[in-house]
């Protein structure tokens, strides 16, 4: 699962702009003991352990003027984004960014010299809108979650 994540990134974006760590690994343990409803085919004494990793994306870019979706996924796909945009000094006008997420996120105009971050929660795309002579930077941090189910038996 990870290499297909590494190998979708490089389809978007430079190699050096996707930067993919393993946050934590999650171990939760459920014990079924024959106190439980269960059918009788149903082997009482399993260890049903549930584990995820979490795992960290971040990329950063520019932009110039015009309106572009510099990101996106499918709805439920990341838990959790942190998007920043820097609007340069050197630009002329006010610079607009839209984050469609649960619940959307509206952002005030990035003023030239100034940054702009903000938090979301399953995010889904990630847009700027820069008017003619303005640029800046962007950069981007999500969270992903990869479920791992693995069931031993207890002896």
């Amino acid at each position: 699962m990870l290499h297909k994540l590494i190998r979708s990134c490089w389809l978007l974006w430079p190699k050096e702009l996707c930067v993919f760590n393993i946050i934590k690994k999650i171990d939760l343990e459920h014990h079924h003991t024959h106190d439980h409803d269960h059918d009788n085919e149903h082997d009482h004494h399993h260890n049903h352990t549930q584990s995820c990793t979490i795992i960290k994306e971040e990329f950063c870019g520019n932009f110039t003027d015009g309106e572009e979706m510099v990101w996106q996924a499918p709805s439920n796909h990341y838990l959790q984004g942190t998007f920043q945009v820097f609007n340069s000094s050197s630009s002329v006008a006010d610079v607009t960014v839209s984050i469609d997420a649960t619940p959307s996120i509206i952002l005030p105009a990035v003023r030239p010299g100034f940054t702009i971050s903000r938090a979301a929660i399953n995010p889904t795309s990630f847009t700027i809108n820069a008017p003619p002579g303005s640029n800046g930077t962007y950069c981007i941090t999500l969270y992903k979650v990869l479920p791992f189910h693995h069931h031993e038996p207890v002896e």
